[in-house]
């Protein structure tokens, strides 16, 4: 592997540059056992080492997963940019995915995608435009899925998703003076 513990500053580069994320590799980790894989999202303004100080995701996690906490460029998420395909902050996601696939050993359908408000929308999208990938989103205060351009929009008006469908565990308190809850 990388190594174990957390590892600050990794570097991946992507059809649109360098990117960066938080890599949290457990101390105990056994090349020989598949690993969930959790992306954990920042809102808008801020950065992967402050997604990790405020969702505090690894102790709950006792040792078995790995984490990922990734940098959005100018410290947010590009949700607009339609097909995914040419989406940069997908082809960042797919990347990370890609690459850790090659160095650690993780648990095949077990990737997790969670998020705070902008973090939470890309959650969303994500979601939507990654089905066959992610088993599972927990966004937070966020909106979406949605597509400016595609508008494909079932009778609910809801996107009509790509993707498998994933589960999801969406939480967005009353009183969220951003975001309304009926976004979520």
């Amino acid at each position: 592997p990388p190594g174990t513990g957390f590892l600050a500053g990794q570097k991946i580069t992507v059809a649109n540059g360098a990117r960066t994320f938080g890599l949290y590799v457990p101390a105990s980790y056994d090349p020989n056992k598949g690993y969930p894989l959790i992306f954990a999202l920042h809102g808008d303004g801020g950065d992967g080492a402050g997604a990790r100080a405020s969702m505090k995701l690894e102790g709950p996690a006792r040792e078995q997963a790995v984490f990922v906490y990734p940098d959005g460029r100018n410290r947010s998420w590009d949700l607009d940019t339609m097909p995914p395909e040419r989406n940069p902050d997908v082809l960042f996601f797919d990347s990370v995915v890609a690459k850790l696939g090659e160095s650690l050993c993780l648990a095949r359908g077990r990737v997790f995608v969670t998020g705070h408000s902008n973090g939470a929308y890309m959650a969303n999208q994500l979601g939507c435009w990654r089905g066959g990938v992610i088993r599972a989103i927990a966004p937070h205060s966020g909106g979406g899925p949605y597509d400016s351009t595609n508008k494909t929009y079932d009778e609910s008006g809801n996107l009509v998703c790509p993707g498998s469908p994933v589960a999801a565990l969406v939480v967005h308190g009353k009183s969220d003076g951003v975001v309304a809850p009926s976004e979520g």
